[in-house]
């Protein structure tokens, strides 16, 4: 039986040898299909917000004062990658709902306009947006970012692994709480063993 069931793979064996540049050739054209589809995809995806955009820039000039206007300006803004007007949007906004959730969201905002540096103007809106509320993941994150920077990886990794605790995994910052964990941790030479759950 196992005699036979090896001569039944030898053509297939010689099938593949024979066809496998074929195979990679059409695994390769499929491949660059897929990529140019999800590359479209995002194209219309950013074309759609930009024009969203738009839209929300023309209502925003005439209602000033339209605070869930300004929030959803900020976010598409955010989403159409332009960091201008999101940064605009909210420093409106902040002026007519001073909250911990909008100081951390221009927090945000702004590092992400200095690559990821945390700038003296975000360190400030952190430091606010967690004296109200202590709880605020967005600064916290950057919180532990702000440590990290100022070679202070120790307050960093605590920080980080007590906002881990509160995260659960559908959290959209997640992903980037564990590579800074693990970083940390290798920093100083400690376990990551808290992301064992």
């Amino acid at each position: 039986q196992s005699q036979d069931d090896e001569s039944k793979l030898v053509p297939l064996k010689d099938w593949l040898s024979q066809n496998f540049k074929n195979l990679v050739k059409v695994c390769s054209k499929a491949l660059d299909q897929v990529k140019n589809w999800l590359s479209q995809c995002f194209h219309n995806f950013v074309k759609f917000c930009s024009e969203k955009l738009n839209q929300l820039k023309l209502r925003s000039q005439k209602n000033p004062n339209d605070v869930s206007l300004l929030l959803e300006l900020a976010m598409t803004a955010s989403k159409a990658k332009n960091i201008e007007v999101e940064i605009e949007s909210l420093k409106s906004l902040l002026i007519l709902k001073n909250t911990p959730k909008i100081k951390s969201l221009l927090a945000q905002a702004i590092v992400r306009q200095a690559k990821g540096q945390i700038t003296p103007e975000a360190k400030q809106l952190i430091s606010k947006a967690l004296e109200e509320n202590p709880s605020d993941p967005g600064a916290n994150f950057l919180s532990g970012l702000a440590s990290s920077q100022i070679g202070n990886e120790k307050k960093a990794f605590d920080i980080w692994v007590k906002l881990y605790k509160n995260t659960s995994m559908n959290d959209p910052w997640m992903e980037n709480l564990e590579i800074n964990i693990r970083t940390a941790a290798n920093n100083i030479g400690i376990s990551d063993e808290i992301l064992e759950k």
